[in-house]
């Protein structure tokens, strides 16, 4: 439950372009429904595929969706850990990356409209669970970062702003 609009943002993006659209978390949670010895939490799941699998398992998700869909454009929602995606940049040189950025008192906030029981040391644990796995890195080196603090309009415009110059 990151709560800074990522998922809302991609799907207007894959909108927007024309793209196939596939969330992270949904790709591990297919894999979770198919191995019940992964753990229920999505992050701590995936950390096991990705020993059993190898470090490419994002990119070969990635490519399974392009190979099967019907779009010759993905959004991939969610990549949150280093390894991951320096294997997507080696196995798509021309990937764009978009960070959807918002302050950890809105995401908490936003957070809490959905489940009024979230707990908010869980909530900042996940946080640097994802610090350490370089999303920090993730975000500075996205070629296009979109600030989500505001409305769904403010949002809006900014992917609409993002998608103009990524197409340009």
């Amino acid at each position: 439950y990151n709560r800074a609009g990522k998922t809302t943002t991609m799907r207007r993006i894959a909108e927007m372009v024309d793209a196939t659209w596939v969330d992270f978390g949904d790709l591990v949670r297919v894999a979770q429904s198919a191995d019940h010895t992964l753990p229920a939490d999505t992050s701590r799941a995936f950390i096991q595929l990705r020993r059993r699998v190898g470090g490419d398992i994002v990119a070969c998700w990635a490519a399974d969706h392009l190979a099967r869909g019907k779009r010759d454009r993905l959004v991939m929602c969610g990549v949150r850990d280093l390894v991951s995606f320096r294997s997507l940049s080696h196995a798509y040189p021309n990937l764009q990356t978009i960070a959807v950025l918002a302050g950890q008192q809105t995401r908490f906030a936003r957070a809490e409209r959905v489940d009024k029981g979230v707990d908010r040391a869980a909530f900042e644990q996940r946080d640097r669970v994802h610090s350490e796995w370089g999303l920090g890195h993730i975000l500075d080196v996205a070629q296009w970062k979109i600030s989500n603090n505001g409305d769904i309009d403010d949002l809006y415009h900014s992917v609409e702003l993002a998608v103009h110059h990524i197409d340009a």
